[in-house]
């Protein structure tokens, strides 16, 4: 039996002088939306931010096409 012992890895956070901090507010149809799509994931889950930053276009992604897939049910199986 071979046992591997487990070492936490250290996490370090380094200071970007260069980095913008911003507040965004975000519609309440883009907080239900990844509440249900995210089952209901804590609200500082990685799934969950990346969920509200992809509905409110900040990855460039077309607003109306976002607003079509939260507004459209999609069928899970056909």
């Amino acid at each position: 039996m071979i046992l591997l012992a487990i070492t936490p890895i250290p996490h370090f956070f380094m200071e970007d002088p260069g980095a913008l901090i911003r507040q965004m507010d975000v519609p309440q149809e883009i907080v239900r939306f990844c509440d249900v799509h995210t089952y209901s994931a804590p609200h500082d889950d990685l799934r969950y931010i990346d969920c509200v930053y992809m509905h409110m276009g900040e990855y460039g992604n077309d607003p109306e096409t976002l607003k079509k897939l939260r507004n459209e049910p999609f069928p899970l199986f056909e």
